[in-house]
């Protein structure tokens, strides 16, 4: 009588690669390229005036770094934890500690001020927005709305940051594409004209 081939010893639990290489990308993009976007230019520009332009290919340099850096690190780990993995390999555990209470910290307090962006451009075209109940409305629905996505799974996640990636790109890419059409080169200096005209 033939003996039945033992079982194959169950796998070590892990993390399913659901997230394709473009998705990926798009969530990255919706990560770097985020909603200040929208909210920051007209601040940096009462600020800085025609220097503003430098100031944000700037901090889009800076942040390319940034992004480089992460990117060069997370290819020798293949475990989740981003900076907090890489600076407790590097530092150990209390400097990995560290960062990563920091990282939460700022990961809440950006999500605090996204919110808030939000509420207050909401409230330009529904004034309820601006405040009590309608704020706490526009504060907290799509928070919740996020959240349920997220719960649902990664896959649905990735999909939605993709998405809300293409529709912060494109409007900017059509502003973008609108704006040297109709661009006059013969204006284009930084050089105030003086009282007399020259």
């Amino acid at each position: 009588m033939a003996t039945a081939a033992p079982l194959p010893e169950p796998s070590a639990p892990g993390f399913r690669r659901v997230v394709s290489r473009w998705e990926i990308v798009g969530f990255s993009i919706n990560d770097v390229i985020g909603s200040g976007v929208y909210l920051l230019p007209a601040f940096v520009a009462a600020h800085l005036g025609s220097a503003s332009i430098g100031a944000v290919v700037l901090a889009g340099f800076a942040v390319l770094l940034l992004v480089l850096c992460f990117a060069e690190a997370g290819s020798y780990f293949d475990r989740p934890g981003s900076a907090y993995v890489y600076t407790r390999e590097a530092f150990g555990e209390l400097v990995g500690f560290e960062v990563g209470w920091m990282t939460w910290l700022a990961r809440v307090a950006s999500v605090a001020s996204l919110s808030v962006g939000f509420a207050q451009n909401l409230g330009y075209e529904w004034p309820q927005a601006n405040e009590g109940a309608g704020r706490v409305f526009s504060i907290a629905i799509p928070l919740l709305i996020l959240t349920a996505i997220n719960v649902v799974g990664v896959k649905s996640g990735v999909r939605t940051a993709v998405f809300l990636a293409v529709t912060k790109t494109l409007p900017l890419l059509l502003f973008v594409g609108v704006g040297l059409s109709a661009l006059s080169w013969d204006l284009a200096t930084s050089v105030e004209p003086k009282p007399d005209g020259r």
